[in-house]
């Protein structure tokens, strides 16, 4: 298969250290599988898996790559190549992973725009948006928001819009239609050479669809949603796509109804700039927005400046952030804490000069 320009991947404006001489190369990740990856690189695409040192040496899952990885890596011959190392993201998609054992996991990295798809039927949830730009914002990516199928509903659409601009506040929204393909224009201004963008939303709002049509062919399976107006899962694995005439590259996503916060302070406070300005005029700094006098959110909140639902979220979205917070630097000193143990240990083993 014909390889890749640096410049197509992304890489040529990045400082690469230097390869080691003995065949290695510089890709990126195109897919992630249970046990391997596949990556794109100057001569082409091929199977990789991380070597042993590497997983030996990972001290979390959201370390091992992602997609959108810039990695080091050890062409196969005959079998899978070898993962030596992940660069230094410029960004990442992190999310709590599904479970109780309160783990980031990494959705995909280095992205420059990340498009936030959400359907106009019965998938549309302002509160689910503020979700997800919370996220976005603290990943250090540029949320975009795709309403699609806006066929459904010409004579509302307008108040849809006005309603997602105040949500998505300095983000771009556009309202698309994949039965209307000149409406995806608007995305292309957000695509360029060696740029790389993503598409998540729930199951069904058309994030296959897009990518298609941005591909110029349908390589991507798509379904119809089902009567109750939610989707069908069709695509399976986060995969990346090269588009033609070196409009970038495009991530898919399988269909995610949720995310899970993962210590997103700032995120949280820029999707919510409204609420933060607000509580800024309270009498005292230290004001909890409860029974305290002078309390410019529950005067807000009492005359209709403010919604209850979105300040509702607000204090969800704050309190579940805090609390990853706390997990991630909990689980930090204790894994400094074992590390400086088993030093301690491996010290005392060593004979004395």
């Amino acid at each position: 298969m014909e390889g890749f320009t640096l410049e197509q991947l992304g890489l040529a404006s990045l400082a690469l250290p230097p390869l080691n001489g003995s065949g290695e190369a510089f890709g990126r990740i195109a897919e992630q599988g249970k046990d391997s990856y596949r990556v794109f690189w100057e001569n082409g695409e091929g199977q990789a898996i991380v070597s042993g040192k590497f997983r030996h040496e990972a001290t979390s899952s959201s370390q091992f790559p992602a997609v959108g990885d810039v990695v080091r890596f050890l062409p196969g011959t005959q079998g899978p190549g070898s993962i030596r190392e992940v660069l230094p993201r410029r960004s990442v998609l992190l999310r709590r992973a599904a479970g109780r054992s309160h783990q980031e996991q990494a959705i995909a990295a280095n992205l420059d725009v990340l498009f936030l798809c959400m359907s106009l039927n019965q998938d549309y949830n302002p509160r689910r948006l503020e979700r997800a730009l919370s996220i976005t914002w603290a990943s250090g990516i540029q949320p975009v928001v795709i309403l699609t199928k806006a066929d459904l509903c010409p004579t509302w659409l307008p108040k849809r819009m006005e309603e997602t601009q105040h949500l998505a506040g300095e983000a771009d929204v556009y309202a698309i239609s994949c039965l209307e393909p000149e409406t995806l224009e608007s995305l292309r201004r957000h695509l360029g050479k060696g740029r790389l963008v993503a598409f998540i939303g729930s199951s069904g709002v058309g994030k296959s669809t897009i990518i298609n049509q941005l591909l110029g062919e349908d390589r991507l399976d798509t379904a119809e949603i089902r009567k109750d107006g939610k989707g069908r899962h069709t695509t399976t694995a986060r995969q990346l796509f090269m588009l033609p005439d070196d409009a970038g590259m495009a991530i898919d996503t399988p269909g995610i109804r949720e995310l899970g916060m993962w210590d997103a302070p700032g995120g949280v406070g820029r999707t919510f700039e409204d609420i933060e300005e607000l509580a800024l005029q309270c009498r005292f700094s230290d004001c909890r927005h409860q029974n305290e006098p002078g309390c410019a959110i529950k005067r807000a909140l009492k005359n209709g400046q403010l919604e209850e639902e979105r300040w509702l979220s607000y204090c969800k979205l704050q309190e579940e952030s805090d609390f990853a917070a706390y997990s991630n630097h909990h689980r930090a000193a204790q894994e400094r804490k074992f590390s400086l143990n088993a030093k301690k240990a491996r010290d005392s083993k060593r004979p004395s000069p």
